[in-house]
């Protein structure tokens, strides 16, 4: 499907939740790199593992795609709360507020209840375990608030512990 799309005028792309993994990753970069058109991507929940990285590689090369989250143009909120995101989306989510492209004028960055360092939840809501164990996202994350327009967020039942808040310091 991926190659039939390489020649296509397609501008946006959505691979959400497809379970896509590590080997559909060189099949995805092969194909936005090849895209012409394209301005938006979707990749959020799947699998992607270190895969991420070339992902993110390839949008920081094609400037002309605005986003790997799906996010429109010009936005102001975030808003992703309980909404299971976690280290892999939140890498994806650093580039984008890294590349200040489709959401430059984001002020408000609502990530409560989602283990963005891996931790996962009890039904009640409390922290089961994970916590601080997958620290890339959060801390490209942090480096990414640096730099934004970010006046407002929200990490409240993330399940941050100790380390990643040693770095949520720096920023």
């Amino acid at each position: 499907l991926l190659d039939a799309v390489k020649s296509s005028s397609l501008t946006s792309l959505s691979l959400a939740g497809t379970g896509m993994g590590v080997k559909g990753v060189v099949t995805v970069v092969d194909a936005i790199r090849a895209m012409a058109e394209i301005t938006s991507a979707n990749l959020l929940h799947n699998p992607l593992g270190e895969g991420v990285h070339d992902i993110i590689e390839v949008f920081e090369q094609k400037e002309q795609l605005r986003t790997l989250c799906g996010f429109e143009e010009g936005i102001k909120e975030i808003e992703w709360k309980d909404s299971k995101k976690g280290p892999t989306e939140i890498l994806l989510l650093a580039a984008d507020l890294r590349a200040c492209r489709a959401i430059a004028g984001v002020n408000t960055l609502l990530l409560s209840r989602n283990g963005l360092t891996g931790a996962t939840f009890y039904g009640n809501g409390n922290v089961r375990d994970g916590v601080d164990t997958q620290m890339d996202g959060i801390i490209s994350l942090f480096v990414s608030l640096r730099t934004s327009q970010i006046t407002v967020l929200d990490l409240s039942r993330c399940g941050l512990g100790p380390a990643s808040m040693g770095h949520l310091a720096d920023y």
